[in-house]
């Protein structure tokens, strides 16, 4: 049994799932040759040795597998376990290790394109803050431009109000007249309702969340560094 740090493990698991792949790609199991031949037709290998060189790399990748399979379940096990400490609360690894990545598909999506709101094709799962930001960014866009639209036609009526006041005669004003238009023009006045105040509350998120994700990305490494899990081989 040796003990060995999680962020060399993790790296020793790298290493492992590549050279099963390797293992798979250069392993051959079956040959054919003819009953009065020696060697085998592909191989060109006696069938003694090709047969012990097919078990052998047989044994080789399982071992390789049973190791992956080792060192995956230790640094599982140490992640599920291990504390991390944040100011945003504690984390298991494991738990943090979700989180991060989960912020970090926010922030692509956010920041590479934009889907539909609620998109029934999408397959990311928990994509809560994307959501959120694209529905107030899209709701903030869509009534500022109904207000615009509103206040423009309220304008338009109010002028038309003023110009029948005063006739085809614009020198002749009736003060009175003109000050109800105005009173007219200023209660019904429109204005955005927007009790979060959207436009600081969408920085707020962003900035939060790439602060949570800068600081559980550094506390995965250090807890990674300091870590030991124990392996049999």
């Amino acid at each position: 049994m040796r003990e060995i740090l999680v962020i060399n493990a993790l790296n020793e698991r790298d290493l492992l799932r590549d050279r099963i792949f390797q293992q798979i790609g250069k392993m051959r199991f079956v040959d054919y040759k003819k009953q009065c031949e020696e060697r085998t037709a592909e191989m060109l290998m006696e069938e003694k040795a090709f047969c012990e060189k097919v078990k052998s790399d047989f044994q080789s990748f399982q071992d390789l597998i049973r190791n992956y399979d080792e060192i995956d379940a230790a640094i599982v096990a140490s992640n599920a376990t291990t504390i991390i400490k944040t100011k945003y609360g504690e984390y298991t690894v494991a738990a943090a290790i979700a989180q991060k990545q989960r912020l970090k598909v926010s922030s692509e999506r956010e920041n590479i394109r934009r889907t539909p709101l609620f998109d029934d094709s999408r397959t990311i799962k928990g994509d809560f803050e994307t959501e959120a930001i694209q529905l107030m960014q899209n709701q903030m866009v869509e009534v500022m431009e109904k207000v615009k639209k509103a206040q423009t036609s309220l304008e338009a009526s109010a002028e038309e109000m003023r110009n029948s006041i005063l006739g085809s005669d614009k020198a002749k004003k009736d003060a009175a007249s003109m000050a109800v238009v105005d009173e007219y023009l200023k209660t019904n006045r429109y204005k955005l309702v927007d009790p979060l105040n959207l436009t600081e509350k969408l920085a707020q998120m962003k900035t939060d969340r790439d602060a949570l994700y800068s600081e559980l990305d550094t506390a995965i490494k250090i807890s990674n560094a300091t870590t030991k899990i124990q392996v049999n081989f």
